[in-house]
């Protein structure tokens, strides 16, 4: 997983459950807004990945994609999020994919776009009121 990457995701984990601060984080990281529409927020960095935050009622997703194969990138998730959580969530098979609980609400998932499998994301999923 590319070092910008790992710290944008990072900044996912840190900011959740609100995501309020993530904007800053991901200026700090090199990505620029590329549009807004509503509540949901587009970044993108001069390599091409992508930060989102969206907010939908009951769900707050902040997202960041990539290039990358999903079998290693599922793996380097897995160990990025191990580090960043105290109580060391497991990985479990989900109804969509890979995910991980880390919190009562808070769940991080595995993704890949539709019809581009060299394109991995990361999304951390809040459920509950925004």
């Amino acid at each position: 997983m590319l070092d910008v990457a790992a710290a944008a995701i990072s900044a996912c984990l840190a900011t959740a459950p609100d995501f309020e601060k993530v904007g800053t984080e991901f200026d700090r990281l090199g990505f620029s807004v590329a549009s807004k529409r509503g509540n949901d927020v587009r970044w993108m960095d001069p390599e091409g990945q992508e930060a989102f935050v969206s907010e939908l009622p009951g769900l707050s997703v902040c997202s960041v994609w990539f290039d990358g194969h999903f079998p290693k990138e599922t793996r380097d998730l897995n160990k990025l999020i191990n580090r960043a959580s105290a109580g060391q969530p497991a990985m479990k098979d989900g109804p969509h994919g890979p995910e991980w609980q880390i919190a009562p609400g808070i769940v991080v998932r595995a993704l890949s776009k539709q019809g581009d499998s060299s394109r991995f994301g990361a999304g951390v999923f809040v459920y509950g009121e925004n």
